[in-house]
Order: C-alpha cells, then structure tokens, then sequence
C-alpha cells in the first residue's frame, strides 16, 4: 500500500513541477504543498496547518466557556490500564529524507 501510495506522490509532484514549467511560475509546487496555490491537493504541510487552525478555534472556544481540560493521568478511568491519547497530538508530517513525524500542538 506505501509502496502505491508513493507512486502516486511521486506522480502529483512530477505534473505539478511540469505546470509549474508551462506556466512560467504562476502554479508553484511549494504553494500548492501548502495549500496556498490555485490548485488544493492534500499534502502532510496542508493537513498539519489546518488542524492546528481548527485546534486553536476549538481551544479559544473551550476557554471562553469557562470550561478547561482538566489534567491528571494519563491512565485511562475504566481501570483497564489502557492508555489515553496526547490532547495536544495533531498529526504526522513526512521528514524530507521520508521518515514520519509527530506535530503537536503548541501552547
């Protein structure tokens, strides 16, 4: 399945380099990684920055409700022992040399 997925990566990145060619600039790889350009592709950068937006109204909207998270922790209630998830934990971005990389929220 990565080995596909990497395929069609390679392939969006390659036509995308060639309108970039074509069109002398006016569509440019960097910008449509990151979600600024004309064309919207999903990328890691794109994912990323969109869910620390949408982390951020989330949090503005808890604090100005009065209600915070409350710490403490990080077992889980039920009493299995299982583990709860990282709060601050927004998603996985690729490293250049391909290797993944966990994005946390910043405070």
């Amino acid at each position: 399945m990565s080995s596909y997925w990497r395929k069609r990566k390679r392939q969006c990145i390659e036509f995308i380099s060639m309108m970039e060619e074509a069109t002398e600039g006016t569509i440019s790889l960097k910008k449509c990684l990151k979600g600024d350009g004309p064309i919207d592709i999903d990328s890691d950068e794109a994912a990323v920055v969109g869910a620390t937006a949408f982390a951020k109204r989330k949090k503005s909207k808890i604090s100005l409700a009065g209600r915070g998270v409350k710490g403490g922790a990080k077992m889980g209630g039920d009493g299995s022992g299982s583990l709860r998830p990282d709060e601050r934990f927004i998603g996985v971005r690729l490293t250049a040399q391909g290797k993944p990389e966990r994005v946390y929220l910043e405070e």
